[in-house]
């Protein structure tokens, strides 16, 4: 509310049998570390759009605040000696109160009452509602479960039965902004195995199971953009994006191994690059929209381990697993090789051009950082310092930096105009990929344990561990937006993770071997895989405004069905 400033936070003191203190506070996002702000005596306080607050500031009444002055608006008088529940609409218009068998809607801007909703049929006592757009939509608990009601179409169906008969008060839900969209924490329902989960207002049915534990959670609201969802759990506050990427296509993919692959900096080709032991090509170029294959070629030897574009797209870099012929620059329009640069003594297996696109980076087996001309190829500068296999490479954002992990366990960052290092940081683990935020402010290596470490790049001080993977790690992305970090590797799994808290996301399933790549397309909305047994996987995200292009068939879906996590049949590219 307020633009997303401030944050309502209630809490409940229990003293003596039946001296239940509720107390309301509200947080100032935009100034970290500032104390909470008491706002009122209440359980039911719900913020508005323009920064006031609707609820129960007293018994039997129901008042408007402004939180920043705390004065009343206008207070009306309710029949019941309590308000169990309210909602206010999504665009601050209305505000919607249960009372018995009726929902009494409000005029938000006075209090007056507009209408007066009667349920189609008896129902077992309203004890929470919550409402969509304009409270033309809302949805209602009673002691036999949740249901569903369209007012106008006199329509009142039970989504979620409770087959005790009585709702417990852990019975919680939350309705979308545009009223889409269900959130139901299965914490008080008999039977309930997942921790949230999201229906289809439309359909009644699941659209997303939350990946994480389940645990009890007490509240929890829509954030305005429809991306996330904020909830409160084991005493603290998360955040789940639920619009996360979903399995939408498959190329064809390789024969072999698939190792590498790479957006172009228009996100209209995706490069892929696998293993040359079977006839085929082992760089392929791809039509992310339409999954056919533009071009592609053979590389004569090893199997291609890194892939990178130069800015303007015109020159891909390959780095191959070849001991003398393992590093090459391509025409993009042609196909056609253009260099083939000599250095290394050993397999590469890293390549990364910078941002200005005058330098490519590369390393390997050999443990050598070498920089080269981006047009052509000449060598510039070797970066020595490592004992072991460099396994990734990754350049700042401004391209002052370059940093480095190596299997000898060492994170090395590097000064690209001075030709030499910074610092080095010390791992317990072999390092094997690394990548900087796209603000530069942070920087990030997965390790052969499964682990992910972040680091602040200007003092080396880490500043977050996440762990949830059962093996070693083999590649990483961070989401254009710099909000979301994608790991992979031998466990086969795809996590996202949350950058600011560590907290996971959501895992994606698909692969039956182990993940070698991964890459975001340039706006964040497609998620590249390839895997061991030659698979590419292109992951969508559906949270969009308008539904995307089922790649799998012609059929058409339909923009009211909100958000879904599916694994459909892959469609192998022609």
């Amino acid at each position: 509310m307020a633009g997303g400033r401030l944050l309502l936070v209630s809490a409940t003191t229990m003293g003596p049998p039946k001296a239940r203190v509720d107390r309301t506070h509200y947080l100032d996002l935009a100034s970290p570390g500032t104390p909470p702000v008491y706002l009122a005596t209440g359980r039911w306080l719900v913020p508005t759009p323009d920064g006031q607050a609707v609820g129960n500031f007293a018994p039997g009444r129901i008042a408007r605040r402004d939180l920043i002055t705390g004065e009343e608006v206008w207070s009306i008088p309710m029949d019941g000696p309590d308000v169990h529940s309210l909602a206010v609409s999504p665009d601050g218009s209305r505000i919607v109160v249960p009372d018995r068998s009726q929902a009494i809607v409000l005029d938000a801007a006075n209090g007056e009452e507009v209408r007066r909703m009667d349920f189609p049929y008896q129902v077992g006592g309203v004890r929470s509602i919550l409402t969509g757009t304009n409270a033309d939509r809302f949805v209602a608990i009673d002691q036999f479960g949740i249901l569903l009601s369209r007012p106008q179409l006199r329509e009142l169906r039970r989504i979620v039965p409770s087959e005790s008969g009585r709702t417990k008060e852990s019975f919680r839900l939350a309705l979308s902004p545009g009223g889409q969209r269900l959130v139901l924490s299965t914490w008080g329902i008999p039977g309930g195995q997942d921790p949230l989960l999201i229906y289809n207002v439309f359909t009644g049915k699941v659209g997303a199971v939350y990946p994480g534990r389940r645990e009890q959670v007490t509240s929890f609201r829509f954030s305005q953009d429809r991306q996330s969802l904020f909830f409160s759990a084991s005493n603290s506050i998360k955040r789940w994006y639920y619009g996360a990427p979903t399995p939408e296509s498959s190329p064809a993919g390789h024969a072999e191994e698939a190792w590498a692959v790479a957006f172009s900096p228009d996100g209209t080709v995706l490069a892929s690059g696998g293993d040359n032991s079977k006839p085929g090509d082992t760089i392929k170029l791809w039509d992310p929209k339409t999954v056919k294959c533009i071009r592609g070629w053979r590389v004569a030897q090893g199997t291609i381990s890194s892939l990178a574009f130069s800015p303007g797209g015109k020159v891909l870099a390959s780095a191959c697993l070849h001991r003398s012929d393992n590093l090459h620059l391509w025409d993009t329009a042609t196909g056609r090789l253009r260099a083939s640069l000599k250095g290394h003594t050993d397999r590469v297996r890293a390549v990364a051009f910078s941002p200005d696109g005058k330098i490519l980076a590369s390393a390997g087996s050999d443990g050598i950082v070498r920089l080269w001309e981006g047009e052509d190829g000449r060598p510039i500068a070797e970066l020595a310092g490592h004992s072991d296999t460099v396994r990734g490479i990754a350049f700042s954002p401004d391209g002052r930096m370059l940093a480095s992990a190596s299997n000898d366990a060492t994170v090395r960052l590097w000064d690209v105009a001075a030709r030499g290092p910074i610092r080095t940081i010390r791992g317990q683990r072999k390092f094997v990929a690394i990548a900087f935020a796209p603000d530069g402010s942070s920087l990030a290596a997965t390790d052969q344990g499964g682990g992910t470490t972040l680091w602040d790049p200007a003092t080396g001080d880490r500043t977050l561990a996440i762990h949830g993977h059962d093996d070693e790690l083999l590649a990483m992305a961070f989401c254009p937006d710099g909000q979301t970090l994608a790991t992979t590797g031998l466990d086969c799994t795809i996590r996202l993770w949350d950058v600011m808290t560590g907290q996971e996301l959501l895992e994606l399933k698909g692969h039956e071997t182990q993940v070698n790549g991964l890459g975001f397309s340039p706006d964040g909305t497609t998620l590249a895989s390839c895997s061991h047994d030659g698979a590419v996987k292109l992951w969508r995200s559906e949270d969009q405004r308008t539904a995307p292009r089922d790649l799998r068939s012609t059929r058409s879906r339909d923009p009211a069905e909100g958000s879904t996590f599916r694994l459909p049949q892959q469609k192998q590219a022609e």
